[in-house]
């Protein structure tokens, strides 16, 4: 069977429709782990309906390929084409990213074809916060916003310590920070780019930390903060071996849950995926690599994998290994519906 058959096979549906039942088969990585053995897949209305496991022997849909939730950019720019900076204000708690969010149509598919079905817009790093977040998906036609105030964008790094604004010391700003955040169900990301500011955002309670650490030290005030989890986000293909092995080691041992952004990197949401493969080259293992892709940090944790029954059916079907960039997204489902398919 040719692999456009396979597909066609697999999907069982013309693309983007929805009137049948989808039913994939691969190897599956449901968020959590590896499922073993070939794994078959039925989607109805937008949700997972069954999950069940082939009996050995089963061929899957598409030879060697894996599914997996959609991916999650944590930290993404995608259509802030103006830039996602205000610089004059040190605390600016009323802005909304959402206001600046109008993406071309590449930037629209890049999502899709990245195999992003979730998106995280922050704030940048030069004010110590910088209003709220907002988290975009893809469709058929265009990225949305679906939640235009999601998490508040903070930051104590090097660039929100302007000179002419008070207060400029970290503890000061960590402080005045720390009074403002409120305690809502979606955490408040805040960014950190050196020991100093990587100690002042760790001590932040219940927060995201977004950033890469720039030395063991700067690893060990995050790792033994009291966050609710961190953001490796910064431009993957011009960090040195040092910051990405730290970051790989980090990935390894930290009791918070990881994630991956793609920050400001002009690789767009591919830059995650550069990320996976660069830190599975330095020491981190495939599948913490794949729960840092896949995984939601924004919601409470849970027990339960990504792809269970009753779920969203936001799904990849990879051709090999997605922490490897020979693979690529054949297939992507947003809510059962087909967002990108390979040609």
């Amino acid at each position: 069977m040719t692999r456009r058959a396979a597909l066609l096979l697999l999907a069982a549906l013309a693309p983007g429709a929805m009137a049948s039942p989808l039913m994939i088969r691969a190897r599956m990585f449901d968020g959590s782990a590896w499922r073993d053995g070939v794994t078959e897949v039925v989607v109805d209305a937008g949700v997972i309906r069954s999950i069940r496991t082939l009996p050995e022997g089963s061929a899957p849909g598409v030879p060697g390929a894996v599914l997996t939730p959609g991916l999650v950019d944590h930290d993404s720019a995608l259509g802030l084409s103006a830039g996602r900076e205000e610089p004059q204000e040190a605390f600016s708690p009323d802005l909304l990213v959402a206001d600046a969010f109008s993406p071309d149509a590449s930037e629209s598919r890049a999502l899709a074809r990245s195999g992003v079905t979730t998106a995280w817009l922050g704030g940048g790093g030069t004010s110590v916060l910088s209003g709220s977040g907002a988290l975009v998906a893809p469709s058929r036609e265009a990225a949305r916003v679906t939640d235009r105030r999601h998490g508040l964008c903070a930051s104590l790094a090097t660039s929100a310590r302007l000179a002419e604004r008070a207060p400029t010391a970290p503890p000061e700003q960590r402080d005045q920070l720390s009074r403002m955040l409120s305690d809502t169900s979606v955490p408040a990301r805040v960014r950190f780019d050196d020991g100093t500011s990587a100690a002042a955002a760790g001590s932040l309670p219940g927060v995201l930390l977004v950033g890469v650490p720039d030395t063991p030290e700067a690893a060990r005030q995050i790792e033994h903060g009291a966050s609710a989890g961190i953001i490796l986000s910064a431009d993957w293909a011009h960090l040195s071996q040092d910051r990405v092995r730290l970051a790989a080691r980090m990935i390894e041992e930290a009791q918070q849950p990881v994630g991956i952004g793609s920050g400001s990197s002009t690789a767009g949401p591919l830059g995650l995926r550069i990320a996976a493969h660069a830190l599975v080259q330095a020491g981190a293992s495939r599948e913490r690599m794949l729960r840092a892709l896949t995984r939601r940090l924004d919601q409470p944790a849970t027990s339960n994998p990504a792809l269970r029954a009753g779920a969203p059916a936001d799904l990849v079907l990879w051709s090999g290994d997605p922490t490897s960039l020979a693979s690529r997204a054949l297939v992507v489902w947003a809510s059962g519906v087909e967002i990108h398919r390979a040609p």
